[in-house]
């Protein structure tokens, strides 16, 4: 699927991107971006996917989310490359990690923030004309199977069958665009969000119920964009998007941050 690199909006699913400004996170985020990370140039963000079928390897090992992030970088320098025919170019990005479906369902994915262009050796920037999101797909899909075989985590059979699905279940949309740092800045602010959004939680009396409502763009769906627990299943969703302390736990949000023009390049944390 080709998307015009002159497509500007934060739109997602028919409805007006949610971006959160409180929180110590989002300042910092916003405080580095705007003084060091980011460039005035345009930006796109970039949403990778996998199958519900791997998902539980993320779930217990969370070790595999860098890893996941590691994927999604791959792919999109892979993309980089072959659109630029090789040149000497690097693209600038900032991933961030999500483990969160609509309704708190565990839900691994990535959001990369990235330039929609590259930067040769001088800094010169050379914009995108096209993005292309199949390209792009099948070079995550690529990476990330590649690495789940490597760690005998699947077998080859399971790749077979993986990749003879007509809708293979991973996905790399790069659909939503923004032309200068103050819209990356707002962008990655959506990006970096909270799991839970506070005005969708409610408490039923009556059956002693937490309710939580998704997007109203979600809200036609079988379960009617709808979820409810009792108070304990609704704690083990909360604690499922806790990021893990100490050991060699990484944290839920990872920022990989690749800054053109800077000497070591790239700084991830």
């Amino acid at each position: 699927m080709k998307e015009p690199a002159h497509q500007d909006r934060l739109y997602r699913d028919g409805e007006e991107a949610e971006v959160h400004s409180g929180g110590r996170i989002t300042r910092l985020w916003v405080d580095r971006a705007e003084r060091e990370l980011l460039k005035d140039v345009p930006h796109r963000q970039v949403v990778f996917t996998i199958p519900k079928r791997l998902r539980v390897f993320f779930r217990f090992d969370r070790k595999l989310l860098g890893e996941l992030a590691g994927c999604a970088w791959r792919a999109l320098r892979l993309y980089f490359d072959s659109y630029f025919d090789g040149a000497d170019v690097t693209p600038g990005a900032a991933g961030f990690l999500q483990t969160s479906g609509e309704l708190l369902n565990f839900h691994p994915h990535v959001h990369v923030l990235v330039t929609d262009g590259v930067f040769t050796p001088d800094s010169t920037f050379r914009p995108l004309v096209w993005f292309h999101s199949q390209h792009v797909e099948r070079r995550f899909r690529a990476e990330v199977l590649r690495m789940l075989l490597g760690k005998e985590l699947i077998s080859e059979a399971i790749v077979d069958n993986l990749l003879s699905w007509r809708h293979s279940g991973f996905s790399a949309h790069g659909g939503v665009r923004v032309e200068d740092r103050q819209g990356a800045v707002r962008l990655g602010r959506y990006m970096i969000r909270c799991p839970i959004v506070l005005k969708r939680l409610s408490w039923e009396t009556e059956t002693a119920d937490v309710v939580y409502q998704g997007r109203p763009s979600h809200r036609a769906g079988p379960d009617g964009g709808e979820a409810r627990w009792d108070v304990l299943e609704f704690l083990a969703r909360v604690v499922d998007h806790i990021p893990e302390v100490g050991g060699t736990a990484k944290p839920r949000v990872r920022d990989s941050s690749i800054l053109p023009g800077n000497k070591g390049g790239v700084r991830c944390r």
